[in-house]
C-alpha cells in the first residue's frame, strides 16, 4: 500500500473539567512520530491544570501503511496503543471515549507509528 498522510485531533480533559483539543499530523510511515501543531514529535499538557485525561482521539483516517500508534509519557512506553481504525472520526464509541487515559500533571507525550 501506498502512506498515506492523515490529520487528527488529541482530545484533552484536565481534573478541572476543561478541555483542550490539539491538533496531529501523521504520516502513515511506520517508525514516524506524530507531530504537534508547533512541528515537533511531542505534545506538552498544561501543568497548571492539573492530571488529565485523553479521552478521545479523532482521526481523518485509519492509515494504509500503519494500523497502530505507540503511546510514551514522559519518555516512559505505556502498553496501551492507539488503534487507528478504532478511531476514525466515523466510529460510534472510539477507542479512548471507551477507555480514556490518564496521564500525569504537565506530561510530555509522543505518539509513535507502527504496523
Amino acid at each position: 500500500m501506498v502512506a498515506t498522510p492523515f490529520v487528527g485531533n488529541i482530545v484533552i480533559q484536565y481534573r478541572n473539567g476543561q478541555r483542550e483539543s490539539i491538533p496531529a499530523t501523521m504520516s502513515d510511515v511506520t517508525a514516524d512520530e506524530w507531530v504537534a501543531p508547533d512541528g515537533t514529535d511531542f505534545f506538552n499538557l498544561n501543568g497548571s491544570l492539573g492530571e488529565a485525561k485523553i479521552i478521545d482521539i479523532v482521526l481523518s483516517a485509519g492509515g494504509a501503511d500503519t494500523r497502530t500508534s505507540t503511546i510514551r509519557v514522559n519518555g516512559k512506553a505505556l502498553p496501551e496503543v492507539v488503534l487507528h481504525g478504532a478511531c476514525v472520526g466515523t466510529v460510534v464509541g472510539r477507542q479512548f471515549q471507551q477507555t480514556p487515559l490518564l496521564v500525569p500533571t504537565g506530561a510530555k507525550i509522543e505518539f509513535t507509528q507502527t504496523t
